[in-house]
């Protein structure tokens, strides 16, 4: 039993087919009159037939193109098989040809009405798939517009919302000879760090975002994790960021960096952690093991901010040190240090100076030096760093207000146009007094003007402190043979 939208299209199947005969029967009538050849004639016929169903037929009967060609096609072979049994007797084929196209309809009608019957249930289920998928993505798209309940506790990628609410814990160091940055992590008034950062102060300054400034203590210091606990008994009882201390970080993991780079406060960068376990050897030496590698950039001034998990805005490492050629930053893992933090809290230290044998503390940091030899040395290895990856502006940066006087920041960039790289053959103390170090290096610059030259220089600069940072207050070179 056939539904009335089936018994409908069958009967359009008919009055289509009849439809098709008239066409392609008149225009035979007109072509043979033109052309003088039958056989001709059929085949014109034929294709004009098809292409007027094609765009005046198909669109009014709604079926396939498929039907359309087919009914075409059939008459083509009708007229032309009817035409030569009749021709000398000049009777007209085309009533038999209707006769024939409408016993071949009746004869088909079952196996037609079947598959109109299951074009007709697919056609259904496909709508009603289509509106399923409509209807969950309408409902998808209204919960990720509804962000009413949203709450900077629950875990989330909003980098704005982490950052702002972390940069409440987190604080600017100034010690005797350096700065850098701290965050606190319990309710204790405990401030977690660098132990580079106060290494040779046990009493520093800390401040926060809003400007209340205290003076802490350092309660537990190890030079070769290079971590640091603060303690400022005035901020017992605090909010703290908390420390991820169940979930390791993975590669690919988002993470956020905030410290106080060059003087500025809570600059938040972001990126993903590139690789674990990493060994680095700093340029004083010292070998670090076990960091993390992120994609996050960590300046002058960013030692011993909070590395956080984009999603959760958790603790997962204390950011350390940075490569600025390949725009990597480094932090030390929590469960590298994170035991000796708890017993320090539990049981705090009498503060030790824990400057190290490498950095000849005794001979170069007496009482009264500012600048250490060690600092001055990696200013000046930073800022060579920041002209190998085009980032002038960072560069630019480290000189002193009274340099900047005299050169414009488009003059200084425009210095460095054509330089690929500055290799660094030697560098070393030329001279010191108790608040400048002097630093002289040997560099090879890589440089095009239309060919590869490489040209040696001998490089001076004085380094000093300016407004809290280490600055590179003047500077001059030499070419060398």
């Amino acid at each position: 039993m056939l539904h009335n939208d089936t018994l409908n299209l069958f009967v359009n199947l008919i009055l289509l087919g009849l439809i098709t005969g008239a066409v392609f029967y008149l225009l035979h009538l007109i072509l043979v009159k033109v052309f003088k050849s039958v056989s001709f004639t059929y085949f014109t016929s034929f294709i004009m037939t098809s292409l007027a169903s094609l765009f005046i037929l198909q669109p009014f009967f709604q079926v396939s193109d498929e039907v359309i060609l087919g009914y075409s096609l059939f008459w083509y072979v009708a007229q032309v098989v009817i035409s030569h049994q009749y021709i000398r007797k000049n009777s007209n084929p085309f009533p038999l040809g209707w006769l024939i196209v409408s016993v071949i309809l009746v004869l088909t009608y079952p196996s037609v009405s079947n598959y109109i019957n299951e074009y007709s249930a697919t056609k259904n289920a496909l709508d009603e798939d289509v509106a399923s998928v409509q209807t969950e993505i309408d409902a998808s798209t209204e919960v990720e517009n509804d962000t009413s309940e949203q709450t900077i506790d629950e875990p989330t990628t909003d980098y704005k919302n982490i950052i702002d609410h972390a940069k409440k814990h987190v604080v600017w160091i100034q010690s005797y000879d350096r700065v850098g940055t701290g965050f606190m992590f319990n309710s204790n008034g405990d401030i977690l760090t660098n132990a580079h950062v106060v290494e040779v102060d046990g009493n520093p300054y800390i401040q926060f975002e809003n400007g209340d400034e205290f003076q802490g203590t350092v309660i537990g210091s190890d030079s070769l994790l290079d971590v640091a606990v603060i303690r400022v008994d005035d901020l017992q009882g605090k909010s703290y960021l908390d420390i991820e201390t169940t979930e390791l970080p993975k590669i690919g993991d988002e993470v956020i960096a905030l410290g106080n780079p060059r003087g500025l406060r809570n600059i938040g960068t972001w990126g993903e952690i590139l690789d674990l376990g990493v060994d680095l050897e700093l340029i004083n030496g010292i070998e670090m093991n076990n960091m993390i590698s992120t994609s996050t950039q960590i300046a002058e001034g960013s030692s011993g901010g909070p590395l956080l998990n984009g999603e959760t805005g958790k603790v997962i490492g204390i950011n350390t040190a940075a490569d600025l050629k390949y725009k990597e930053g480094y932090s030390i893992p929590v469960e590298q240090f994170i035991e000796h933090v708890e017993q320090w809290t539990e049981n705090p230290q009498p503060f030790e100076n824990q400057a190290s044998d490498e950095q000849e503390y005794e001979e170069n940091n007496e009482p009264g030096y500012l600048v250490s030899e060690f600092e001055a040395i990696n200013v000046i290895s930073t800022f060579y760093d920041s002209i190998n990856s085009y980032d002038y502006r960072y560069a630019y940066e480290f000189l002193g207000e009274d340099w900047k006087s005299e050169l414009s920041y488009s003059e200084f960039s425009k210095g460095y146009t054509n330089t690929i790289h500055v290799y660094i053959d030697d560098i070393y103390i030329n001279d010191r007094d108790t608040e400048t170090v002097t630093v002289e290096a040997i560099i090879t610059a890589e440089e095009t003007d239309n060919e590869l030259t490489y040209s040696r220089y001998r490089v001076s600069y004085e380094v000093g402190i300016e407004d809290g940072l280490l600055t590179i207050l003047t500077g001059s070179g030499e070419v060398l043979e």
